[in-house]
């Protein structure tokens, strides 16, 4: 609800990072939930790696990229935002190594995995 009614109070593209952020953090907390139940065994194992992955992507990589970036483009006051700009390429230098290995290890990864169950699960719906 938070997220729907802040990206409602966005009236320019420069607030839409901003505008975005509950969302984004709604769907952080969504996404822990399955990293969750696959660490207890619960959903299939390649949905619970999916879910790890996207986790870390948005934690390490997305947040600390658009987080500054999305208020040096709403700030009015141009001595603020050269300030800002060095929070931009922290931001982006401690994304792009953490980008770089995950994406290798994304791209190592069987798609297959997402349907198969896990090992020991007892709910007959998964297995």
């Amino acid at each position: 609800m938070v997220g729907v009614a802040t990206l409602r109070q966005v009236h320019t593209r420069r607030e839409l990072i901003v505008g975005s952020l509950p969302m984004l953090f709604a769907v952080h907390q969504l996404i822990e939930a399955f990293v969750w139940l696959g660490l207890r065994g619960d959903i299939a194992s390649g949905i619970g790696d999916a879910a790890r992955d996207a986790y870390v992507l948005i934690a390490h990589v997305l947040l600390p990229a658009l987080v500054p970036t999305g208020f040096l483009l709403i700030e009015p006051l141009e001595r603020h935002r050269r300030r800002l700009i060095t929070f931009v390429v922290l931001g982006l230098a401690v994304a792009s190594p953490i980008l770089a290995s995950r994406s290798q290890v994304l791209s190592k990864r069987i798609p297959a995995r997402l349907l198969r169950p896990p090992a020991e699960s007892s709910d007959p719906v998964v297995s």
